[in-house]
C-alpha cells in the first residue's frame, strides 16, 4: 500500500459548494433544471442523533432511517458500541463510539462487488497509527473504509486511495464507485484524494461496521452518520450531500 495525497480543509470547498448549489437553484427557477436538494433515494441511513438512548448506553441496534429496514445490529454485549455526545466546531451532536478492540455491527444490506455505490460517512478516528481500522467493512471480502498507517484508508480488494486525517477533527469520508464505467471518486472533506493507477473498484458485498467485517478490523472512531446509495452519484449530487453534512456537523469548521 502507498500513501495518498494529503488533503487540506479550507473555506474554498464550502464556497465552491454553495456557489454551485445556487447556480442549480437559479437554473431550476428559470425552468432549466431541478432544485439543488440532497438525493433522497439512499438505500440506508444511520444517524446517531436518531437513537432513542442515553449517553453511555450500548447500541445493540442502529436503525436504518431510509425505510428499507437495513438495521445494523450487534448481539454480543461486549462488542456493542456506545452512544456518546461530542462538541465540535460550534456544534454538539451524538455519535456512535466504536472502541479500538472489538466493537462492530452487521447489516443485511448487500452491495454486489460489480454494482455501483456511493457511501458518505462523518467520522473522527480515535487511532490512526499502525494497524488497519475500518468504520465500513465487508462481511466476506477484503474491503475497508477507515484508517491505516496514519491516514485514511480505502482498500477495495486493491489499494484505492488515502488522505491525511487526525484524531481531533471530524471528517466527511466519501467514496463513489462504478466498476462497469471504471469510475472511482474518493473525497475527504469535499477534496478529491489521490488514487492508484488501477484502483480497487469492488463493492463491499454485505455491509458491516467495524469488527463485524471478515477481516475483524475495529472501527476505532466516533461516527455521527452514514448514508449509502446503490448508484454512482454525480458530482453535483455529491455536492448537495456534502452541504447537508456541513449543515449538520460543520465538518469544515467554518
Amino acid at each position: 500500500m502507498s500513501e495518498g495525497q494529503s488533503v487540506s480543509v479550507s473555506a474554498a470547498a464550502w464556497v465552491a459548494m454553495q456557489r454551485n448549489r445556487r447556480r442549480r437553484r437559479n437554473a431550476a427557477a428559470s425552468g432549466a433544471g431541478s432544485a439543488a436538494e440532497m438525493p433522497g433515494d439512499f438505500v440506508a441511513q444511520y444517524r446517531a442523533a436518531m437513537l432513542a438512548l442515553s449517553v453511555g448506553d450500548p447500541v445493540d441496534v442502529w436503525p436504518d432511517m431510509s425505510g428499507n429496514v437495513y438495521d445494523a445490529w450487534q448481539d454480543t454485549v461486549s462488542c456493542q458500541p456506545t452512544l456518546q455526545s461530542v462538541a465540535f466546531a460550534g456544534k454538539t451532536f451524538p455519535v456512535v463510539r466504536f472502541d479500538t478492540v472489538d466493537d462492530g455491527m452487521a447489516t443485511p444490506l448487500v452491495i454486489p462487488a460489480e454494482a455501483p455505490f456511493s457511501i458518505f460517512v462523518v467520522w473522527r478516528p480515535s487511532v490512526i497509527v499502525g494497524s488497519t481500522n475500518a468504520i465500513i467493512s465487508s462481511g466476506s471480502v477484503d474491503w475497508s473504509m477507515g484508517t491505516f498507517s496514519g491516514g485514511m484508508l480505502c482498500y477495495f480488494s486493491n489499494w484505492t486511495s488515502g488522505g491525511a486525517v487526525n484524531t481531533s477533527d471530524f471528517f466527511l469520508f466519501e467514496v463513489r464507485i462504478s466498476s462497469a464505467d471504471q469510475l472511482c471518486a474518493v473525497f475527504l472533506n469535499g477534496v478529491q484524494c489521490g488514487a492508484e493507477a488501477e484502483p480497487g473498484l469492488s463493492g463491499p458485498e454485505q455491509v458491516t461496521f467495524g469488527t463485524s467485517g471478515s477481516n475483524g478490523y475495529p472501527a476505532a472512531c466516533d461516527c455521527a452518520e452514514i448514508i449509502i446509495y446503490d448508484r454512482f452519484l454525480s458530482e453535483e449530487e455529491a455536492e448537495d450531500v456534502r452541504a447537508y453534512f456541513q449543515d449538520q456537523y460543520n465538518y469544515l469548521k467554518l
